[in-house]
C-alpha cells in the first residue's frame, strides 16, 4: 500500500523528511504526511510510474459521441 520509509529515502535520495518532500513536490509525486510525521507514498502509484504494473486498460467499446436511440425501438 505505502512505500516503506527506506523505500521513500531510495526514491529521493534524501535522508530527512522535509528534503524528500521537497523532492517529491519537485518530481510531482504524489504524497501525503501522515499524523506521525511520516512521508506516505502509495506503491502503486510509484508502480505504474516506472512501469512494473501496467496502466489499466481503457474500455473502447461502448463510448458513442451520440445517444444510442436504437434502445427505444428507433431507427438510426
Amino acid at each position: 500500500m505505502w512505500l516503506t520509509t527506506a523505500e521513500v529515502r531510495r526514491l529521493t535520495g534524501k535522508k530527512n523528511r522535509p528534503a524528500q518532500i521537497r523532492n517529491l513536490i519537485e518530481r510531482k509525486i504524489p504524497h501525503e504526511v501522515n499524523g506521525l510525521g511520516e512521508v506516505l507514498v502509495a506503491s502503486a502509484y510509484i508502480e505504474r510510474r516506472f512501469g512494473v504494473v501496467p496502466e489499466a486498460p481503457q474500455p473502447t467499446h461502448g463510448l458513442a459521441t451520440e445517444p444510442d436511440f436504437t434502445v427505444f425501438g428507433m431507427r438510426a
